[in-house]
């Protein structure tokens, strides 16, 4: 089969892309790319500019890059939707797709190219995923117990008409939606019931590309625990990074702490292996591609997974060690980890058997097939 996916977070297309490729199909991804990561796609893949404003005498013309970026995209579809057509069209986030010249989002795919005849061939599926911020994570949010910030983000933009009418023609054109994690999984379970829509939701966990070996987590005479910072309020940075600073005060001798900000995809891969322990984010229910690095790289991982999500997955096994948004949480939880030094050697095990039986690129991405054929 020919299957196109449209956007990209953090790796999450190029992965599942990976996945589809291995069960023998042929795979394209269109994206806009994913800010400072450089994430290295196929050379039949996509990259869409996201353009600027035009110039003139040095002085920026407000919101004319919402015009380049559409006439870029307009010549883009011209030329790729009269050559191709898919059978599936993996959507990753409604953000990716557009609808004419008059969308207030410009970037992506143009929704009247996901018809059938277009690109969408004869008999063709779409699979819209619910991952990244969205209008129904944006209004069901409130109802979990959890941060509605580290959930769904600033709600400005989610509460434009065009952007909530684009997601609901993204949801009613689709065959089933996947989400991996309970808070997409309950959010958009509310928003099909009070919209009369029937559709199947499908949850697994991310796909990731897990490397066929790995290097054992070997422990020096100091702890490596390593945060990445990025969109630092919905993750709960601040509180992370507090709790390895005290750590680090009181086990100078003991602990090494690594703490960066938005670094490409390579050096980042260089850090994550030189370090013992990962903190992937601190609010929020679930994981994201960071924990999966980690975990399928032998890594102890740390985030605000509950059992929400493990119970979705079917799961009770999942080695990730849950943290709270609370500073004094984490705090003892890595203290623990420094003071048993074997406790990291035993779980960093577990967690890449972990990825290779739940996060296999090949086993999700055949979930989602199997889901809809």
């Amino acid at each position: 089969m020919k299957i196109l996916i449209i956007g990209e977070y953090s790796g999450f297309a190029n992965n599942l892309s990976h996945g589809f490729k291995k069960l023998g199909h042929s795979t394209v991804v269109i994206t806009t790319g994913d800010g400072s990561k450089h994430i290295p796609y196929d050379s039949k893949d996509i990259l869409l500019k996201s353009y600027l404003d035009y110039k003139i005498f040095g002085f920026n013309i407000r919101y004319s890059w919402v015009l380049r970026t559409y006439f870029a995209n307009f010549v883009f579809n011209k030329h790729f939707v009269k050559n191709n057509q898919f059978d599936i069209i993996y959507i990753v986030n409604s953000e990716f797709i557009y609808d004419g010249l008059f969308s207030t989002v410009k970037r992506g795919i143009d929704f009247k190219n996901l018809r059938e005849g277009r690109l969408l061939a004869k008999n063709g599926k779409v699979v819209l995923s619910c991952c990244g911020d969205d209008p129904a994570l944006n209004r069901y949010s409130q109802t979990l117990e959890l941060d509605p910030l580290a959930v769904s983000g600033p709600s400005k933009v989610f509460n434009k008409p065009a952007v909530k009418r684009l997601y609901d023609r993204a949801i009613r054109i689709s065959s089933i939606i996947h989400v991996t994690a309970f808070a997409y999984y309950h959010c958009i379970d509310l928003y099909l019931k009070d919209n009369c829509i029937e559709k199947k939701i499908v949850p697994t966990y991310l796909p990731f590309s897990v490397p066929p070996t790995y290097n054992d987590n070997t422990l020096n005479n100091k702890v490596v625990i390593y945060h990445g910072i990025l969109r630092s309020e919905m993750k709960g940075s601040a509180i992370i990074v507090a709790a390895m600073k005290r750590l680090l005060a009181n086990y100078p001798n003991s602990v090494e702490c690594i703490i960066k900000e938005k670094v490409p995809y390579e050096e980042y891969l260089k850090i994550l292996d030189s370090c013992n322990i990962l903190i992937d984010q601190a609010a929020g229910d679930g994981f994201g591609m960071n924990a999966c690095n980690g975990l399928a790289r032998g890594k102890v991982v740390m985030c605000s997974i509950t059992e929400n999500t493990t119970n979705l997955m079917g799961d009770s096994n999942c080695p990730i060690i849950s943290i709270s948004k609370d500073e004094g949480d984490i705090y003892c939880k890595l203290e623990k980890l420094v003071l048993n030094r074997k406790l990291i050697e035993s779980i960093s095990k577990e967690s890449r058997s972990f990825a290779e039986n739940n996060l296999a690129d090949v086993k999700v991405s055949k979930k989602i097939l199997d889901s809809i054929l």
